[in-house]
């Protein structure tokens, strides 16, 4: 008895740690700022591959900043969608900032 439960637990581990090694993952650094060139999307895949998409900067003089906000934040929408459609999901997110905003996301993509 003891020999059956030590061989299902060490299947279970074996296949546990196997599904742990399957996901691969890609990260977005997210920046907004008001400056344009900060103001931007950094996505890396787990390939190495790299994209940057563009922001808009905000500034808190002559501009509607709730444009500007709800712009940023579509294609922050965009990129969640195009990724769930590549298959990943987002494992974790989070967002600081004072004078900028910044947030990270960690994608993962389950391999079959």
């Amino acid at each position: 008895m003891k020999n059956k439960l030590l061989l299902a637990t060490s299947l279970l581990l074996i296949s546990a740690g196997i599904r742990a090694q399957s996901v691969q993952h890609a990260t977005a650094r997210i920046f907004e700022a008001q400056s344009k060139k900060l103001s931007r999307i950094v996505l890396v895949y787990e390939t190495g591959e790299s994209e940057v998409i563009a922001l808009q900067a905000f500034t808190f003089l002559g501009v509607n900043m709730d444009d500007v906000l709800v712009e940023n934040q579509k294609t922050i929408n965009k990129l969640i969608n195009d990724m769930a459609a590549k298959g990943y999901d987002v494992e974790q997110m989070n967002t600081t900032g004072e004078s900028f905003f910044y947030s990270f996301i960690l994608f993962g993509k389950k391999l079959d």
